[in-house]
């Protein structure tokens, strides 16, 4: 076993090349890596390229967060809100964990629901199996599978300042601002250890009521 394979076990190591492995190795050796160089907001200037990172397949998550950490002032300087040279050279699954690791996304992952807060404020409630599939239609309001909650708006806040009833209906998060399918929000509700509450109808249409150990006093 090579030094720098072993090297890998331990954790994705920046500053090695393919030649550093054997060709048995080579087999189970990744490389998140971003070819394009980037240049300073505003000014034209280049700020160099990005820094590759090896790993053992399987070991993307941490792999992202090295990425993240040895890139961070490149990465601070990427308009992350269109096309961009990292979205255009890693998959979805890299993608979505070098955000999560910048900050400039962060994921709360349910099996039914996926929650992701971005630095701009917004936040997106996603279908879970939608996020996983859905592509560069994941953010999408009219897709019947996402919901966004923009900023100055209050998921806590909503929750708390239920009716005395304690329902929570559709109509609720609509009228709070909440776009696109409101729906995902009363499933993260019922998903989320944050907020206590238990899934029902209000007049045919999907609801929570919150417990009453969270009712306003």
């Amino acid at each position: 076993m090579t030094s720098a394979f072993d090297s890998l076990q331990e954790e994705p190591q920046t500053g090695l090349a393919r030649s550093d492995f054997t060709l048995e190795e080579r087999v189970h050796v990744r490389v998140l890596s971003v070819d394009s160089a980037v240049s300073r907001t505003g000014s034209g200037d280049s700020m160099g390229s990005f820094t590759s990172v090896y790993y053992l397949e399987g070991d993307e998550y941490a792999a992202a967060r090295v990425f993240a950490d040895v890139n961070a002032a490149l990465l601070d300087e990427v308009d992350f809100s269109g096309p961009n040279p990292v979205r255009g050279a890693l998959s979805q699954q890299l993608y979505d964990l070098v955000l999560h690791h910048a900050g400039e996304r962060v994921r709360e992952i349910h099996p039914t629901v996926v929650r992701e807060d971005r630095q701009n404020g917004v936040t997106w409630i996603v279908d879970r199996d939608h996020y996983d599939t859905g592509g560069r239609r994941r953010y999408s309001t009219t897709a019947g599978a996402a919901a966004k909650v923009p900023p100055g708006v209050s998921l806590r806040e909503i929750f708390d300042e239920a009716p005395v009833s304690g329902e929570i209906v559709l109509g609720v998060l609509e009228e709070s601002g909440v776009e696109g399918d409101v729906r995902q929000v009363l499933d993260y509700y019922r998903v989320s250890s944050e907020f206590s509450c238990t899934p029902t109808t209000v007049d045919g249409e999907l609801a929570v009521v919150r417990r009453a150990s969270q009712s306003t006093m």
